[in-house]
């Protein structure tokens, strides 16, 4: 029987269960059994039955030639392929006694329980519209069908928007926040995250709302901002005395800052203690000009300002008086009857032949148009006075009554009698003594000009010789008839000293400084209560009061916040935004729509950087529990956000191939709509495709449906506690037992530990080397547990413990390797080979586990690098690591940094 052609031809083409099997031989096992029987029972004197069935082939022999017919080439001997066949014809009541579990399992899952294969679940994308320049709005109506191309087998892929968008031009452009401190001593902190105008990019990866990040954060600057006209000082040596409502103390002088509106900068002020409720600030001559602001910083007042600011977290008192004092002003327009002269040059004020009338002129910017009064001191340094008093210089002239004080100068701005002052002092027998010439003006009208002659300009001061002339005209009278007498004094100065001083005791425009700009004490005030809390500013450009925002926001959280929605409106204050609010993400809990109508009083207010509308969320800090966990954060990671965003979910999905649903949508699939929309520049798809889910087969069907009726919805065993919350969160990578609990005989009540181990990337804290979840939803895992478990059981869903171990090893590597290289190269092995979890992006970290102290003294050993380990020690011993049952082990290696 050496035709094999029976072994092509199956008896039975009934197909076998893939589950469990009642019949699982192989040929091998059957030859083998046929083998030990037959080694039983003689057929000659010298030799049993397994020589004659197994002979010349072997049992191996035998069952390749089973598999493969055409291996027996004819020669196989009758007997032996009698036998083969007989095997062959065994397989149709094998595959029927195998079928007859999976019959069983059918007939009872789908006839008696009425069980079926899941169906298809469509999977949702999110899209962001992007409107042609010119189109201010655009309605897309729910159902608008978008391309998403096709599946493998060249089916069209739509999806449908779930609900209309009315879009219009507005852009998501800034987001920033505001936190208190960190600490009792420290001060509120803000950090800007996204601005798109000064060009600082979102980040790649997101971020984790409201985490202080020391080298991106500032201190919170607050304080306080006076504008007064009296504050327009050109030049000169300035000192500004600020006068508080309350006293100032040594503490505030440390802490105060003070700077000064300037060309495109704040020049910063010397600050000292003045008395009492005042401070003194200082500016020396070579900082330069204060001006009005011209937009620094956001303000835009016609005066100059001043900024008292700290950043201790503390308030600056309001100011209630402002005064200056000026000295060495050298930008003052300055001329005599014979022209225009410099003050810092020799002229003659009253001229070379002075007489009664004779006088000069003078004007600068810094005293025009200033409501308070000012005081301007000259102090000229005359040249070549007598030695003697001006009685005795003038013996001999026959005129009486000519002394130091007879010489004055007059202008309407000198105030006493005649509004004269003289210019010299000192008795009948001493020498003169230059004079400082005192002058108040008070509201100097006057337009600015960039001429110097002050009588081109529309006001000035005008001071002229009066009381008594210096005689020149005597004197050429009585010179031919005396000719000793002593030549007239001609005034003459070598320079002209200017100062001024002036007061405001009604300071009309003050500011107080926000987070992020500036407002009247009344609208910042306001919301001051607020800034204990957390708070999320958000900035949008070319969107106009009235219409709609339509965000989407990519979160990833642990745990629902408790947010109050406010916008910045018209009069420069915060006002409540809820009323209009629809938010879908469960106060940033989910991934999801936040829609809201942008109030038509809503302004680009001072309190924020300008050319944008502002919202804002004030938080209320979750509660933290005595003793909680410091590396997680309590706030959602934010991967990014949309305007113009709708929500759009898969409609045939039953006519497209399975393969569809083996991974989400890419981002970036969806980039058009079916039909073309007027109006319409661009769709993006920011983010992958979720939630979908393809036809459930059966092979997903039975296993399923098994450890459905395993556990058949209660958490009565540790299996079933296992099942339900791998089933219920997907989040969780790996569910630990302790040992000892599964040992244990539970008494009717008593408390049972799951430590749960996130996936990866699904961790609440920032440490990819010990992943945790948030306090929130290890409660919800409890919780849902609890519901159906027996109320006799306290179910406690925790965290593992880390527990560092660390590792010090001498190791002598292979002759000529680079041994920084090396050890570099050693670390990232033992990385890889005891916490793949924290690089790999697929393992998960394992609790309870050993670290064996030779099995790691091997692995180093052959690595190709190493030559021999010298010495390793694992916490300080040279033996073995054992965890307990809660404990997950990190290693700690040199020069390593596992954040």
């Amino acid at each position: 029987m050496s035709d094999l052609s029976i072994f092509h031809k199956t008896a039975s083409d009934a197909p076998s269960d893939n589950g469990f099997t009642l019949d699982d031989r192989t040929v091998e096992d059957l030859l083998k059994l046929l083998k030990d029987y037959s080694q039983q029972i003689p057929f000659d004197k010298d030799k049993n039955w397994d020589a004659v069935f197994l002979s010349p082939v072997n049992a191996e022999r035998l069952a390749a030639i089973y598999r493969q017919p055409g291996l027996a080439d004819g020669s196989l001997a009758p007997h032996q392929a009698l036998l083969l066949a007989f095997y062959r014809l065994l397989e149709t009541p094998k595959a029927l006694l195998n079928r007859l579990p999976g019959m069983h399992r059918q007939l009872y899952y789908r006839g008696l329980l009425g069980l079926k294969e899941r169906g298809m679940v469509p999977d949702q994308v999110a899209l962001a519209c992007q409107l042609e320049k010119g189109t201010r709005e655009l309605l897309l109506p729910a159902g608008t069908l978008m391309d998403a191309g096709q599946d493998s087998q060249g089916n069209p892929v739509q999806y449908a928007l779930d609900n209309a968008m009315l879009g219009n031009q507005g852009r998501w452009s800034d987001l920033r926040w505001c936190q208190p401190a960190n600490s009792d001593s420290s001060p509120r902190t803000s950090r800007v995250l996204f601005d798109q105008q000064n060009k600082v990019l979102w980040p790649e990866n997101g971020v984790r709302l409201f985490t202080h990040s020391g080298g991106e954060e500032q201190s919170v600057v607050t304080g306080r901002v006076v504008g007064s006209e009296l504050l327009a000082m050109s030049g000169g040596d300035r000192t500004i005395t600020v006068t508080l409502q309350t006293a100032v103390t040594d503490d505030d002088i440390k802490a105060i800052t003070a700077g000064i509106s300037g060309t495109g900068q704040w020049l910063a002020l010397d600050i000292s203690k003045g008395d009492g409720t005042s401070l003194t600030l200082k500016l020396s001559a070579a900082k330069g000009a204060i001006t009005p602001p011209g937009g620094l910083d956001g303000f835009t007042s016609a005066m100059p300002l001043l900024k008292l600011s700290r950043t201790d977290g503390k308030p600056v008192p309001e100011v209630t008086a402002l005064k200056v004092d000026v000295s060495g002003l050298t930008q003052v327009m300055y001329s005599t009857d014979d022209g225009v002269e410099k003050l810092s040059v020799t002229s003659y004020p009253f001229g070379h032949s002075p007489v009664l009338g004779s006088g000069f002129n003078l004007v600068a910017a810094d005293w025009c148009n200033k409501p308070q009064e000012l005081t301007i001191t000259l102090t000229p340094e005359w040249l070549d006075l007598p030695a003697n008093s001006f009685s005795e210089w003038y013996e001999g002239y026959g005129v009486d009554h000519i002394d130091n004080n007879a010489f004055k100068v007059t202008s309407p701005f000198i105030t006493g009698e005649k509004h004269s002052t003289v210019l010299f002092s000192g008795n009948s027998e001493e020498p003169p003594v230059a004079v400082p010439i005192t002058l108040t003006v008070e509201d100097l009208s006057c337009s600015l000009s960039k001429s110097v002659d002050p009588q081109d300009w529309q006001n000035w001061l005008h001071l002229e010789l009066s009381g008594h002339d210096f005689l020149h005209q005597k004197y050429w009278e009585l010179l031919p008839t005396k000719p000793d007498l002593n030549p007239p004094y001609t005034p003459k100065v070598r320079s002209l000293a200017i100062s001024y001083s002036g007061a405001d005791t009604e300071v009309k425009e003050q500011y107080l400084l926000s987070p992020f700009g500036y407002g009247l004490e009344s609208q910042v005030s306001a919301t001051v209560a607020d800034d204990v809390n957390p708070q999320l500013y958000l900035g949008f450009s070319d969107i106009e009061p009235g219409q709609e925002l339509s965000l989407h926001w990519q979160l990833q959280s642990p745990q629902a916040l408790n947010m109050r929605w406010q916008y910045l409106d018209q009069g420069n204050s915060w006002q409540s935004l809820d009323a209009t609010v629809k938010d879908n993400t469960g106060g940033l809990f989910t991934s999801g729509l936040w829609s809201a109508s942008l109030p038509a009083d809503a302004a680009q207010g001072a309190q924020m950087p300008a050319g944008r509308y502002w919202i804002r969320a004030v938080v209320t800090p979750p509660a933290q529990a005595p003793g909680a966990d410091a590396s997680i954060c309590a706030y959602p990671r934010l991967k990014g956000l949309r305007t113009n965003a709708v929500t759009a979910t898969l409609i045939n999905g039953e006519s497209l191939s399975n393969s569809h649903f083996i991974q989400p949508l890419p981002a970036g699939t969806v980039r058009r709509p079916v039909q073309r929309l007027n109006g319409l520049a661009q769709v993006e798809q920011p983010w992958p495709s979720q939630g979908g889910r393809a036809p459930e087969s059966e092979a997903e069907f039975l296993p399923r449906v098994a450890r459905q009726l395993t556990h058949r919805g209660r958490a009565q065993t540790w299996s079933d506690m296992v099942a339900l919350l791998s089933e219920r969160y997907p989040e969780i990578g790996y569910v630990h037992i302790p040992l000892s609990e599964q040992l244990s005989s539970l008494p009717a009540r008593c408390t049972q530990q799951l430590i749960v181990i996130p996936a990866n990337g699904e961790q609440d804290n920032n440490d990819a080397l010990r992943p945790k979840f948030a306090p929130a939803r290890l409660t919800a895992m409890q919780d849902y547990l609890k519901e159906l478990s027996s109320p006799w059981v306290d179910i406690s869903v925790v965290n593992p413990d880390y527990r560092d171990v660390p590792v010090t090893y001498v190791v002598e590597f292979t002759p000529g390797t680079n041994q920084a290289y090396a050890l570099c190269l050693l670390r990232q092995a033992l990385e890889r080979k005891y916490m793949p979890w924290g690089g790999d992006g697929q393992s998960s970290a394992i609790a309870g586990a050993e670290l064996d102290y030779y099995a790691m003294v091997a692995f180093i050993q052959q690595l190709p690098m190493v030559e021999r380990v010298d010495r390793l020690t694992l916490d300080g011993q040279s033996a073995s690591v054992v965890s307990t049952d809660t404990q997950v082990l990190i290693l700690t290696l040199p020069g390593a940094s596992h954040q």
